[in-house]
């Protein structure tokens, strides 16, 4: 049961015996399927043993007392950590990215923030979506990658949330459409730093210059990969680009101010 999973013209082979990951896998990424190997960069495979399971990617690692149900969850976050370490060149932010008129926009922020839940309210006011969770920045020119893996937002419960329960809230995965998907790389027109807190002011607050070139580096996930060429990225897209703080309440809300911005 392989799929071949691409990003930017090279693909990853995932590999399993058990049928449940293997449909978590094609679901995940469905978008970014192809039917075959022309330029594979590495593999990656899950199998049930005796024991428990086998883990195989760079390492191999051997697990007996963890369910399928956490462990595939890890596996979706290797393929995005393989295509990372073969292409150290581009700056991978944590972002969720959609675009509109040939111009991406970034929401970036820690996990929790909603940015899964903006990027698809978004794609119903006609954005097209680029990607969940992870935006590949070119380091020579701003510009974003797809990497259009399913994007999946957390129910809220209708209380506030503890950062220590984000991770046991239930999730759902989003359906987007083959054509609401951007295959393309485009160009950044802005990134917008998102703040989810209970009875905030939706409010889009424009950056100075100073911190939106910090808040890049802090939402850098492969910063020490460039250090000082990090630092001249961060600087460029900063007298460039428009940048901006979200703190905001009501998901809705904050999706109809983004929508304004162009």
């Amino acid at each position: 049961m392989d799929l071949y999973i691409e990003f930017d013209a090279q693909q990853l082979l995932f590999r399993t015996n058990i049928e449940e990951a293997r449909d978590y896998m094609a679901e995940t990424f469905r978008h970014m399927l192809v039917p075959a190997l022309v330029d594979p960069v590495e593999r990656l495979e899950l199998h049930r043993t005796g024991s428990g399971y086998t883990i195989r990617s760079v390492t191999s690692l051997d697990y007996a007392n963890i369910s399928l149900e956490n462990l595939i969850p890890l596996v979706k976050d290797e393929v995005r950590l393989q295509f990372m370490r073969k292409r150290p060149d581009l700056l991978w932010m944590h972002a969720g990215v959609i675009e509109r008129h040939g111009g991406a926009l970034l929401l970036a922020g820690v996990s929790g923030q909603g940015k899964s839940t903006l990027t698809t309210y978004l794609c119903e006011h006609g954005w097209r979506f680029l990607s969940d969770d992870v935006a590949p920045v070119r380091m020579d020119a701003d510009r974003v990658l797809p990497f259009p893996q399913a994007p999946v937002r957390r129910l809220h419960p209708g209380r506030e949330v503890a950062p220590d329960e984000l991770g046991t809230l239930e999730r759902e995965t989003v359906d987007v459409r083959p054509e609401s998907v951007c295959r393309d790389e485009a160009e950044i027109r802005g990134i917008v730093f998102i703040e989810y807190a209970k009875d905030a002011e939706t409010k889009l607050i424009r950056l100075d210059q100073g911190s939106a070139a910090m808040e890049i580096l802090r939402n850098a996930t492969n910063f020490f990969d460039h250090r000082g060429a990090a630092v001249e990225r961060a600087a460029n897209l900063v007298n460039r680009v428009a940048m901006y703080r979200l703190p905001y309440d009501a998901p809705r809300s904050a999706s109809r101010i983004l929508n304004e911005l162009w």
